[in-house]
């Protein structure tokens, strides 16, 4: 499975078994387009992002059915800065069954918190900010 990355914190995740991209950092699985205010901040977003891709890869490896080949699901939740977590679920788009969403939510949710925001990071987003993952099954 890959996973690719757009950043309002925007994520897109791919599953299939080609290779990760990235247009950032060599050693970072993700091909990254971001807001502004998360500059500076990727050693986190990886973090979020490579604990969020493991436990979605599990669930999906574990799952007795798999979704449709181009099953899309998007996940927009609050994310909080003091610990990193996930405070709401703010809307789920799927183009597939309700197995399929409820995967994706299950793993954002499994992985949280994440870790507390640095100051700098505090300063840039404030208390929170919303994270929209979407997820492509292939």
């Amino acid at each position: 499975m890959k996973i690719i990355v757009s950043l309002f914190f925007v994520i897109l995740i791919t599953g299939c078994s080609s290779p990760l991209k990235n247009t950032e950092r060599d050693d970072m699985p993700v091909t990254l387009e971001r807001d502004p205010r998360w500059a500076g901040n990727e050693q986190y977003i990886h973090k979020v992002i490579k604990n969020i891709q493991k436990q979605w890869d599990r669930i999906v490896s574990e799952s007795k059915t798999y979704p449709p080949k181009g099953t899309q699901v998007t996940v927009v939740f609050r994310m909080e800065a003091e610990q990193g977590s996930v405070s709401e679920i703010i809307r789920v788009d799927s183009h597939g069954n309700k197995a399929a969403a409820d995967m994706c939510i299950s793993a954002i949710t499994a992985k949280s918190p994440f870790g507390a925001w640095t100051p700098e990071m505090k300063k840039a987003l404030g208390d929170s900010a919303e994270v929209t993952f979407t997820f492509n099954y292939e």
